[in-house]
């Protein structure tokens, strides 16, 4: 009865301990590669600290949104992307037509 058990669980211990070590390792070198090293260099003229973070995005505008201009930017930003080729719709009846609901026409 104990040989039947332990050949039922030993692989199953097996694996879960092997899953677990690695899942361990994983999280090590994670938190290992995390670490920065210590900032020796003493040519940098950065000042204290170590490496630059990115400065904060802008604020986005708290006001009321005015569509006219917004419409007045839209309009110059279509100009400037200039005429793209679109696909052409096909016309109702084609082989390529589809109805609203996505059934073939």
């Amino acid at each position: 009865m104990l040989h039947a058990a332990a050949v039922v669980w030993l692989p199953t211990a097996i694996a879960f301990t092997t899953v677990a070590l690695g899942i361990g390792l994983a999280w090590v070198c994670t938190a290992m590669a995390r670490r920065r090293p210590p900032d020796d260099d003493s040519s940098s003229d950065d000042g204290p600290g170590g490496s630059r973070r990115p400065p904060p995005r802008p604020p986005l505008p708290t006001g009321p949104v005015s569509w006219p201009e917004f419409e007045r930017q839209f309009a110059a930003y279509v100009e400037r992307c200039g005429p793209r080729s679109a696909h052409p719709v096909p016309e109702r009846g084609s082989p390529g037509a589809t109805t609203r609901s996505g059934g073939r026409a």
